[in-house]
């Protein structure tokens, strides 16, 4: 089925693209918020949380309902009979954000991160 001229998997690849692109995009600025401007992170969280809705009022005029027929079907995947993919996925994530965190220098490097320098220095240990 064709949407807008697209076919669907062109449109998921295209939202799942701009959905990354745009989340990176977001964190970045509120990364300088945070360190430039020196805001507290839940003031400049909430801040960018704020304006990322105002933006998706403002720019979106499609509704949630018009996701693709293809995406759906994936995320309502159930393997075994009793394990739907979304859950799967999620371990699959945890895992490796887990061996990320705790098995490399860039985990103890975000470890690290703080104002608590006992807590930076046993992440090291």
């Amino acid at each position: 089925m064709l949407i807008s001229g697209y076919s669907e998997t062109v449109i998921i690849i295209i939202g799942l693209s701009a959905g990354i692109f745009i989340g990176l995009l977001v964190g970045l600025i509120n990364g300088i918020f945070i360190t430039r401007l020196n805001i507290l992170p839940l003031i400049a969280t909430l801040g960018t949380l704020g304006i990322a809705k105002g933006a998706t009022f403002l720019f979106s005029s499609v509704s949630i309902a018009e996701i693709p027929e293809p995406l759906g079907n994936f995320a309502n995947t159930v393997l075994g009979g009793f394990l739907p993919i979304r859950v799967l996925i999620t371990l699959i994530i945890v895992v490796i954000f887990y061996l990320l965190l705790h098995k490399t220098r860039f985990g103890k490097y975000t470890y690290a991160i703080g104002s608590n320098e006992d807590a930076a220095r046993f992440s090291w240990n």
